[in-house]
């Protein structure tokens, strides 16, 4: 199984794509592997899983709806099941001293 990653390694959807890759090997008994395909905002991995095979071997990984949903890559395909869902939910917060 791959996990294509939308961005650069390091980043919180890089290191939450491996948390679940972990998991999902240990509940399934088969190898996750995450690949990173950074660029053109997320278009290049989400590019790259919309013209694979339909055989469930590939997940996407993204955020915020980067690359996929803005562009419809991969509602093209018009499968009876949904082509995506939402897998965590983050916060992010910044603090900004004015002073």
């Amino acid at each position: 199984m791959r996990i294509i990653e939308q961005f650069a390694a390091g980043g919180t959807t890089a290191i939450l794509a491996r948390n679940m890759a972990s998991e999902l090997t240990k509940a399934f008994g088969q190898s996750f592997i995450v690949e990173n395909r950074a660029g053109a905002g997320g278009n290049i991995g989400a590019d790259l899983v919309a013209k694979s095979a339909p055989d469930g071997y590939m997940i996407l990984m993204g955020s915020g709806g980067q690359g996929f949903e803005r562009k419809g890559r991969l509602g093209d395909r018009k499968r009876k099941s949904p082509d995506h869902g939402l897998v965590f939910r983050i916060w992010n917060h910044r603090d900004i001293n004015t002073r």
